[in-house]
């Protein structure tokens, strides 16, 4: 977890930081994730990229709070990237 709360993978002190800002719920999101995350995880594997995750819990008419909460109370049990 990053100082200010946010969950990340990779190394902490890795060269390049990538931090997405996303809705759970935004599908316009999801194809980002889906098509862009991909081609930075062995990146992020050899500890050359540190990725966060930074939830948004409103981008407009997508409510995701819900979501949010959930995906946050899952990694306070170790599970947030499940």
């Amino acid at each position: 977890v990053t100082d200010t709360g946010y969950y990340y993978l990779g190394a902490k002190d890795a060269p390049i930081v990538v931090e997405e800002f996303s809705s759970l719920s935004c599908p316009h999101c999801y194809d980002w994730h889906r098509d862009v995350f991909k081609n930075i995880q062995d990146k992020i594997q050899a500890g050359q990229v540190k990725f966060v995750y930074i939830p948004l819990t409103n981008i407009g008419s997508f409510n995701s709070e819900p979501m949010a909460k959930a995906n946050i109370c899952a990694g306070e049990q170790g599970k947030f990237w499940e």
